[in-house]
This record gives structure tokens, C-alpha cells and sequence, in this order.
């Protein structure tokens, strides 16, 4: 895409992008492309040119977004995004340090519960700080952070093959949507989704979901679905349904209807008719999305949300239906949110306790709209005290000091006003250490990460020093754009201080598969375990108790006669265990098909069970 003249102009290759970016330079004649990079979705162009005296010059080309986007991290090679995409959802294991830090990433990850529903079924409310590149864009609640609902669609377009030049949007003069939202169009703004759906040079390429503290999922077309990966644990339906208020969903939540009755064959959609899209997850999670990116409605386990964006000042809402006013449940139990200036100012439940939030301006020591306070409920509302709101509740603070990063949490004061945990940053917003407070006059617990070596060619690896001074080094591949840990490597560490806190040398492996599924992890005193999968990569069979022949880690298993062996069948229609079995025991499970929740658990001697019953859910109409 490139913005000129008033328009977007979305190109089908990177090199037509480059040298539309050069044509376009003022004053300059003769121009070529010297050198094309991606950052995000941006092609930075450096271009060779006649300046107006006819003098040779270098410079850079015109802003230049095309429609082959790759993710933060990785870039077209002609056919497919390499490199490592940041906000890609983490695989396991994923390893953690500190409080907590993705060790891989250094990508720091908070999660802070607001409000805790005390009722099955309840509606929960809490915040989540992600570092992820993906997340650094202004919420409600400022930069990087994302509230439990927060969860966002974002729609990539791409020109359909044979266009080679250049694909005008009129209607959009702001590319603005397209470079803050970094995968492509979502909450349209200046370009609503008609025109990307109804323009005939366009494609739907792919769809990206965020979801507040699991990074981003991609969806693609194959075989007519639109999955995120080859087993089908994630799957998103287009829909076409008349408007927000008739979205009905029952039961499993799969079940989809504009008047109550599951009658309607047009409600799946190509998605050039596409109003609403559904996202189901093999878990039981199933939501529903407009196509604008919002979410609208969460179903798991019996548990219902509907979302509501659109009230009126008079309602209770801003007048704003880019912000989610409402949450409520079947059980007539609601959060309302309130705003001021764009920004989270308050959160008031069913019972009509207020949850307080407070951002910085330009009276605060650090940059305007971050989120610094949160006050919670007392038994004493109103009360004039010393908080920020010049209340007596009960509030924590969060402090951002980072040079580096100026938008990352850097430390949280409790409501106890102790300031209990604190991180660092190195120069490119990696977080390299944790420090949490310690206890009755016990040193401060510091972790630190040593990411010097993350892009050694022949040993990529990261260098993990616990409170004892302990190193660990997380040795990874690369497998389908992410960091897989394949050995784990504790040095001999010697304590002179406290010799009981002392450790030999040792090692952790594991292995995978060609999808970067678990096969093997060797522990670390050589102990394997064995993993088999099915299509969607659920176990199927573990076995414990191996050993490498010789030693020879990843050459011959040894030890099936004496392993235990741990076999699991998978209910047909529902992501739950049917029946487990070891060496001694069978345990069969049987779940409501509406809820997913189970309803008995029944255990058998290994050989007195009975035939495993096949039983699967009734088919909806």
C-alpha cells in the first residue's frame, strides 16, 4: 500500500511497492531501487536518483505498505514471511523467568485481576501488560495494556493475482488504521469493511486475532475453512447475519441463528457478505466477532458474555461505539464501563462497587495517557482519604522509568504501598531482569536474562541467572516461525556462601515434530518421556520411563518393556478426554454436550472396564 493523491494504494509484490516509492520522489529523475527492508508492514525503500541538477543521489523512497504483510520480526522472501514473528501465540514448553518473563523473548507478560466474580458463571474483569510489539498501540487503557474482553479481529486484503500495479481506495484517505493496526485493516475507521469486501482487485489473505496475553493466532482459507493451523484446534466461520442484536448463540455456542431457531441457510457466508465472524476453539470456546474486529459475544462452559458498544451518554455509555459500554450475562449480572478522553475511568458491577482507574497527564512525571492507579471497593464508599481520587479505598500503582521503553511496566506498588516487584529493559525492549521484594528482611529475589547470543548462527541461546547466581542457558530452534527450547543446559554452580544451595552441571532436551508438537523431553537425569499425538495434536500416548541408548541423546529409545504407558481417547465431539488407561487403571469421562461440564467420572481395574462407549453429541439442526 502506499498513501498519495488523497488514497491507499495496495500493491500485489514488494518490488512493484519499491519502485512505485522511488517514481514517486519531488524533484528527482532516473530513480531505481537500491535496497528494499520490512519493518512491521512497512517497506523502508532506498532509492538512486537525479537530483535537479542532474547530480546522482541517494535517498529514501516514498512510505511504502504493500500486500504481502509479515509479522513483527520476519519478511516476504518471495513466497512465505521468514524470521521470527514476536506476537505470535508462544508454543509449549514455553519457558518463563522471573515475574514472569518469556524467556525466549524477553517479552514481559502481567496479569492483574480486577474484579474476581464469586458465581459460576460470573463475569471477571482483568488487565493484562504485554510487551508483544502488536500490543504497544493505545487501548482504553494506554499503551500495552489489554483488559480480559479486549480480544480484536484484524482482516489482511491483499490484490488478487494478475494485479500488478497498484489498487486505488478511494474512500480511505488515512493509512493511518492500516500502520497502527500492524496486520492489516480492523476497526475501519475512514475504511469501512464494505469497501475492502466489495472491491473486486481485493482478496481476504488472512484473518489475525489478538487476545490480550496469548498473542496473535493467523487464520487462512484451506479446503473452503479458515483455520489457524493444519489441525483445526482454532477455527473462525464468516457469517452473515442481519445485525449485532440478532446474534443468538446456545448451548455449546455453536449454534449460530438471527431469530432463535437454528433455520437459516444463509447465515454462512462467503466473506464478501461476511457481517459477523465466529471463532471456535476445540476447547469449548466459541465467540462471536463483527467485522469490524469487535467482539461481541463469549460462550464457554455454560458461561455466556454479550457485549454491547453502542449506548447512549443517557444509557450509560460514551456515544461512542468503538468502546465497549457493556458486559452482561444471563444471570442479570453486568460491569458497566465509563470514559473520559478515550481512557478507562471506571468499572462498576452488578451490586454497584466502583473500580477506579487513573492514567498520567501532563502534571505526572512520565509520558500522558499511562495507566499509574487502580483503586478497588471498600466497605466505606465515598470516604474522603489520601488516594488519588482523594478517597480512603485501597489502590496499586504502576511505574514506567524505562529509557528504552517508556511504555513498559517497570515496577508495581501494592496496596500496601510497597513497592514488591520491579524489571528491567535492555536498549530493544527486551526485559533482562525481575526483581521481587524479599520477605522479612530475605535479599530482593533478581533474575536476569543474557539475550547477547539470541542470534548466534551455529547456537542461538539464552543465558538465565537466578537469585542464586545459578546460570541456566535455554539453547532453541526455529520451528514454523518460533523459538522452541531444544536443550536446557545448568551449569555447575558452586556457592561458597551456602554450599547446600550448590548444583552439579546438567541437561534437559526435547524434541518435535515437523508442526513443532512435543515428541520427546529428557529430564534431567536422563529419564525420557515419549509423546503421540493424532491429527490435532492431542496426546494419544505417553510413555515414561526411557532411555537413550548409550547415552546418545536423540539416537535409539530403549525401555518400552518397563515404561509406563498412558493411553487417552478424545470424545468425539467435545476437546475433553473420553477415557484415560495406564498400567493399572481406566477412567471414562461423560460431559454435558451443552456446557462441555463434566457430569461423572468413573474408574475401572486396568480389565474390568467396559466397552469404551462411543458416545458423541447430537447434531445441531
Amino acid at each position: 500500500m502506499h498513501r498519495g493523491n488523497g488514497d491507499i494504494k495496495v500493491f500485489s509484490d514488494a518490488s512493484s511497492a519499491a519502485s512505485f516509492a522511488c517514481a514517486s520522489l519531488i524533484n528527482a529523475s532516473n530513480s531505481a531501487v537500491v535496497s528494499v527492508s520490512q519493518s512491521s508492514i512497512n517497506l523502508i525503500v532506498s532509492c538512486s536518483y537525479d537530483d535537479v541538477n542532474g547530480d546522482p543521489s541517494f535517498g529514501n523512497g516514498a512510505l511504502a505498505v504493500w500486500g504481502a504483510i509479515c509479522p513483527v520480526g520476519t519478511i516476504y522472501n518471495g513466497y512465505r514471511c521468514e524470521g521470527f514473528d514476536e506476537n505470535k501465540k508462544r508454543p509449549c514448553p514455553d519457558p518463563s523467568s522471573g515475574n514472569p518473563i518469556q524467556t525466549l523473548t524477553g517479552h514481559k507478560i502481567q496479569r492483574e485481576p480486577d474484579i474476581v466474580s464469586s458465581s459460576p458463571g460470573g463475569i471477571g474483569f482483568e488487565r493484562i501488560f504485554d510487551s508483544r510489539a502488536a500490543f504497544a498501540n493505545g487501548t482504553t487503557l494506554g499503551p500495552n495494556w489489554r483488559h480480559s474482553f479486549d480480544a480484536v479481529l484484524k482482516f489482511v486484503y491483499r490484490p488478487i493475482a494478475g494485479i500488478s500495479g497498484p489498487v486505488f481506495l478511494p474512500n480511505c484517505s488515512t493509512i493511518t488504521d492500516v500502520r497502527n493496526d500492524v496486520h492489516g485493516f480492523s476497526r475501519q475507521g475512514e475504511c469501512p469493511a464494505s469497501v475492502l469486501q466489495s472491491n473486486p482487485d481485493l482478496e481476504l489473505y488472512s484473518v489475525v486475532l489478538e487476545r490480550p496475553g496469548a498473542g496473535a493466532s493467523y487464520f487462512y482459507e484451506q479446503d473452503g475453512r479458515w483455520l489457524a493451523d493444519a489441525d483445526g484446534v482454532e477455527m473462525l466461520v464468516p457469517l452473515n447475519i442481519a445485525s449485532d442484536s440478532d446474534v443468538i448463540v446456545g448451548g455449546d455456542g455453536n449454534n449460530e441463528n438471527t431469530s432463535g431457531a437454528n433455520t437459516n441457510p444463509n447465515i454462512y457466508a462467503h466473506h464478501r457478505a461476511t457481517t459477523h465472524w465466529q471463532y471456535r476453539h476445540l476447547s469449548g470456546l466459541t465467540e462471536i466477532y463483527h467485522d469490524t474486529g469487535r467482539l461481541l459475544q463469549r460462550t464457554k462452559k455454560g458461561m455466556h458474555f454479550q457485549l454491547q458498544y453502542d449506548l447512549t451518554a443517557e444509557q450509560g455509555g460514551d456515544n461512542n461505539s468503538s468502546t465497549l459500554d457493556l458486559i452482561t450475562t444471563p444471570a442479570q449480572e453486568s460491569l458497566t464501563l465509563y470514559y473520559h478522553e478515550g481512557l478507562l475511568s471506571k468499572v462498576v458491577d452488578t451490586q454497584g462497587a466502583v473500580y477506579r482507574y487513573f492514567f498520567s497527564n501532563e502534571n505526572t512525571t512520565v509520558r500522558p495517557g499511562l495507566l499509574v492507579h487502580v483503586s478497588y471497593p471498600d466497605q466505606s464508599p465515598g470516604q474522603p482519604g489520601e488516594n488519588p481520587w482523594g478517597e480512603d479505598n485501597p489502590y496499586r500503582s504502576y511505574h514506567y522509568e524505562s529509557d528504552s521503553a517508556p511504555t513498559y511496566l517497570t515496577g508495581i506498588t501494592d496496596e500496601n504501598r510497597v513497592r514488591y516487584v520491579s524489571w528491567d529493559y535492555d536498549i530493544k525492549r527486551r526485559a533482562i531482569l525481575s526483581r521481587r521484594k524479599g520477605q522479612a528482611g530475605q535479599p530482593d529475589e533478581v533474575v536476569q536474562l543474557d539475550f547477547t547470543h539470541l542470534y548466534d548462527p551455529r547456537n542461538p541461546r539464552v543465558i538465565e541467572t537466578n537469585p542464586h547466581g545459578k546460570k541456566t542457558i535455554f539453547h532453541f530452534v526455529a520451528i514454523d516461525d518460533s523459538r522452541r527450547v531444544a536443550r536446557v543446559e545448568g551449569l555447575l554452580h558452586v556457592n561458597s556462601d551456602a554450599p547446600e544451595i550448590g548444583c552439579e552441571a546438567s541437561e534437559q532436551h526435547y524434541s518435535y515434530d515437523t508442526h513443532g508438537r512435543l515428541r520427546t523431553v529428557t529430564d534431567w537425569e536422563g529419564n525420557v518421556t515419549q509423546y503421540q499425538r493424532d491429527g490435532r495434536g492431542r496426546e494419544i500416548q505417553r510413555s515414561e520411563g526411557l532411555w537413550w541408548h548409550a547415552g546418545v541423546v536423540g539416537g535409539l529409545l530403549q525401555g518400552y518393556e518397563q515404561a509406563l504407558v498412558t493411553s487417552t481417547r478424545w470424545h468425539p465431539d467435545l476437546a475433553q478426554p473420553a477415557r484415560r488407561s495406564d498400567s493399572q487403571l481406566v477412567t471414562d469421562w461423560q460431559y454435558d454436550c451443552s456446557t462441555g461440564l463434566l457430569l461423572a467420572e468413573r474408574k475401572y481395574p486396568l480389565g474390568s472396564e467396559p466397552v469404551y462407549p462411543a458416545e458423541t453429541c447430537p447434531a445441531s439442526d
